[in-house]
This record gives structure tokens, sequence and C-alpha cells, in this order.
């Protein structure tokens, strides 16, 4: 078994790795971890760098951390650690994800590592689809973690072998770890699906765990094929602007709804939930013009006959639409410019009613620069 799981660990890190370069190993102390750790040491690789973040959720935390590092000592390997204060409002688990990766990204950077590197397991890769489940995160959750999240720089070699693999590797070679008490208190998300939910599952349908992990390499095949159609979907029919994407309804209505998920995930973001997926549905084909939703920290802006996906609120993007107008004005042709104000007219109809002829969105409306005369009668429109 101990030869075996080396070889498969070994093709595994080789084909996304070499040993000469730098990696940031976040270990816990934690059994996964530690045998990730004696692992990549087993492989040859030596160019590591043993990364530990106290918490400082438990009493125990600081004897962990003092481990990991005489650990990291004793493979003769970099240790970088330290203690934060993790916040209690809202969810403890996702607050320490959090600062946690913030820290190992700290330490990557540092180092300039190709990787950091976690001991997630099959056993974590299904308690993350439930949880995933649970929170109805759709297709992209049914599949889980990557073994490589390019966007974040993060590997997980692990993510195809058992839990109980690791526990006998550790046990046939001698290889000590600290139990982080906490991990058998059912109080946060996680451990509740692991202590409880599993448990019941297993005995009503055997291996379910690792049935369910398998399950998400055929949602992850979905997801890289989808990927793809939209990807040239985008290409077609978005139009890219300075400051956003825009689309047509007429296009997008022509899509299937599992499509446009996907397409206003890799314009929204990762994060994109089906809760704000049916919440943005819901705006762009009942709103005919005027509404916004922000998700995230991205905003949805819809018009007669498109929407715009941006990063930028209204008022940030009426500057940026009135600087690149301004751009082309001859200033010094003018008394004075200003932006859009109630009751201004033009051409002898309410200004309003000049945008809409002239098909200016709402949402850039105000950032349309107007050249007035002295009595503040617009004289000319830079739309």
């Amino acid at each position: 078994m101990d030869i075996s799981l080396k070889d498969r660990f070994i093709d595994i890190i080789s084909e996304y790795t070499d040993a000469d370069d730098k990696l940031v190993l976040a270990v816990s102390g934690g059994v996964d971890s530690v045998v990730l750790l004696d692992l990549f040491v087993a492989a040859g690789y030596k160019n590591l760098v043993v990364a530990h973040l106290d918490h400082g959720l438990r009493d125990s935390s600081v004897s962990d951390a003092e481990f990991v590092e005489k650990l990291a000592s004793s493979y003769g390997l970099e240790f970088r650690g330290t203690k934060i204060t993790v916040s209690k409002e809202g969810s403890v688990e996702a607050n320490a994800r959090k600062v946690r990766y913030e820290f190992l990204a700290d330490v990557k950077d540092e180092f300039d590592a190709k990787y950091i590197v976690t001991a997630h397991h099959k056993n974590d890769q299904a308690e993350t689809i439930m949880m995933n489940l649970c929170r109805g995160s759709f297709i992209k959750g049914m599949a889980g973690m990557n073994v490589v999240c390019e966007r974040k720089n993060v590997f997980r070699p692990l993510l195809s072998f058992e839990k109980n693999l690791l526990i006998e590797y550790a046990s046939e070679n001698g290889i000590e770890f600290v139990q982080d008490e906490s991990n058998f208190v059912s109080d946060y998300d996680r451990n509740f699906v692991r202590n409880d939910v599993f448990p019941l599952l297993e005995e009503r349908f055997s291996s379910a765990q690792e049935r369910i992990a398998d399950t998400a390499c055929l949602y992850k095949e979905l997801v890289d094929y989808c990927s793809e159609q939209v990807d040239e979907w985008i290409t077609a029919n978005a139009i890219s602007l300075e400051w956003g994407n825009k689309l047509m309804k007429s296009d997008f209505d022509e899509l299937a709804n599992f499509i446009k998920y996907f397409v206003l995930t890799k314009l929204i973001g990762s994060q994109f939930s089906q809760a704000d997926f049916q919440e943005v549905l819901k705006l762009i084909s009942e709103s005919s013009s005027g509404s916004h939703r922000a998700v995230d920290d991205m905003y949805v802006y819809v018009s007669t006959d498109h929407f715009l996906i941006t990063e930028f609120s209204q008022e940030a993007l009426s500057g940026l639409y009135f600087g690149e107008q301004i751009k082309n004005i001859e200033l010094g042709k003018h008394r004075s410019i200003r932006t859009f104000k109630d009751g201004d007219r033009f051409d002898g109809k309410k200004l309003k009613e000049y945008f809409m002829t002239n098909n200016v969105p709402w949402y850039l409306r105000l950032g349309v620069p107007l050249a007035i005369d002295e009595e503040d009668n617009i004289i000319e429109v830079f739309d």
C-alpha cells in the first residue's frame, strides 16, 4: 500500500510541478497535512516552505504551531507561521478560511512560489459537494474542488486519496501528528457534515462519500465542456466596453437557462450562486429599463434592449464615461461643460427624450457632458 500510494502521488505532482519548484505547503499538524509534507519530501522535493497559521481558536493551538515548526526543521525546510484573531461575527469557518488563504498568499508572494499546496483529500471533496448542494450552488458546486485552482494558485494533490489511506501511511511510516479536538465538535458546518451526516448516510448507502466525490469528476467534465462553449458564445455575442460587458437581451434570451447560468457566472464571478442567478434572471427578463442589482463586487444594469455587467457603481460608471467623452471635446470652444440635471431640455424637448431617441443607456446619462451657454441652456450634447 505504501509504495502504491507514493507512486500515485508522484504521478500526480509530476503532472503539475517539477522537483525544483518552490511550493508553499499549508501544514496544520493534522495527519492529512503531515502526510502531505512527508510525501513531497519522499518524492525528492526540497524547495518547500512549511506555512502554519494559528487561528487562536483553541488553547492547544500554540503547541500545534510549535509542533509544525519543529517538523519543518526536522526536514530542513523553511517555516513561516503567525497567529491571528479570527472574527466571531458571521461564520467563524468562513472568516478563518479567508484569513488563512490571505496568509498563505502572502507567504507564496514572499517566496515567489508556484503554488500554495493544501492537503484536501477525497473525503473533504465529498463534504464540500454536500455543503455546496445544501447551499444551492448549482452545477459548479457539484464539481467540487479542482486539483489545481489557477485563480488562487492552489494545488490539491491528495484530492483522489481517501482519508483512511493517509492514516494508514502515517501509521506504517511512524509519522507523528497532532489532533485538533475541535474537529469532533459539530458546531461548525463541515464538522456537522463529517461527524453527523455522512456516518448516517454510510449506514444506509455504503461508500456514499466515495461515490459523491467520484461523481464530482463527471460534473467537472460537464463544467469544463460548458465553459468552453460559453467562452465561444461570449466572444461572439458580448460587446466588450471599457466599463464592462454589454449583452443584447434578444441574444441572451435564445439560450437555455442552464447556459445562461454559465454566461453570468463567467462574467460576474465564481461566487455567483443559484440564488443570485434566479434574481438576476428575473431582473433581466422582467425589467424594461432603469433597474440594476449588485452581486458581490459586480453590478448588472438593465436597459430596454440590453444589459451591462460591470465592476463600477453608477456613480463611478458616470465618472468614467464623462472622462472618456470629454477627451474628444475642444474645451476652449465652450463657455462651460456640465452634466444632466432635472428639467434639462435640448433641441425643443426634454433631454431625457433626446437620450431615449439616441439610445443613450440610462446608467450612462449622468456622465454625458453637456455644453451650455451663459443662461445655462444646453447647446450641445456629447454622447
